[in-house]
């Protein structure tokens, strides 16, 4: 591999747009829920961002639409729903095997947090709450003490606002309008920023090591407003979303 290249990693284009992402805090793979406005649904797709293979696609279960993915974890995705559609407390749990079958339901519990023992849970129509174990693979609910469980720590960064970045003004292309996220990995400085042009907003990327740019992508064009969100970074592989449908991630 070329000194001034990254090694990519994942490049999938979605049906539908690119709702929410999560990794897996476990194994190498990273969600993916798309909405589809047009049929009311949501689908559910996993992939390996170690080896850009695809685990299931566009996994579906019945009354999508209300659905929602809640986190991944050693491979099993679980989903959430809403207890009112006017609230953003969330009620239920699905989870979808590794094939993307559905696994099982408990519609009368809601995930709190996971854990390295399995699942905590909560009945949300018990005031205080009342936190159980329930097990990964089955949904089986066991009696728990809140203290007795080991949290799982997260591992995703997310970059920070960069106030001074006239430094790698000569790596930026074009007029920079807004915040400047940033995050430096491994000797790279990684940048993300939007330009204007005829009052329409371009979302750049922009990977610079040793004083060369060694990745630069348009995230989206064309655009009437700034996006909030640009990359994360997750075990030092760098994920964004492009152009609102393609998943693309690099090793850094």
């Amino acid at each position: 591999m070329d000194k001034y290249t990254l090694k990519g990693s994942l490049s999938e284009t979605l049906d539908g747009i690119i709702w929410k992402i999560e990794t897996d805090s476990k194994l190498p793979l990273i969600a993916v829920e798309t909405r589809h406005p047009d049929t009311r649904s949501a689908t559910f797709s996993v992939f390996n961002y170690q080896s850009g293979h695809c685990t299931y696609r566009n996994a579906n279960i019945d009354d999508s639409w209300h659905w929602n993915l809640d986190k991944i974890y050693n491979g099993i995705l679980l989903l959430h729903s809403y207890l009112h559609e006017s609230t953003p407390e969330h009620t239920g749990i699905i989870a979808l095997d590794k094939q993307g079958n559905m696994a099982w339901q408990l519609f009368n519990r809601t995930l709190f947090e996971l854990a390295e023992e399995g699942l905590i849970v909560y009945d949300p129509k018990i005031a205080p709450k009342k936190l159980e174990l329930a097990a990964l693979e089955t949904g089986n609910l066991g009696g728990l003490d809140k203290t007795s469980y080991t949290s799982l720590m997260g591992s995703i960064e997310i970059p920070d606002v960069l106030d001074d970045y006239a430094q790698y003004k000569p790596f930026m292309k074009g007029l920079v309008q807004g915040p400047v996220f940033y995050k430096c990995l491994n000797g790279k400085s990684i940048l993300a920023y939007h330009t204007k042009k005829e009052n329409l907003f371009s979302q750049q990327l922009t990977v610079i090591q040793d004083g060369a740019i060694v990745l630069h992508d348009i995230l989206d064009e064309g655009i009437q407003k700034m996006n909030p969100e640009a990359f994360f970074i997750d075990h030092g592989y760098l994920f964004y979303i492009r152009r609102k449908q393609e998943l693309v991630s690099y090793f850094v």
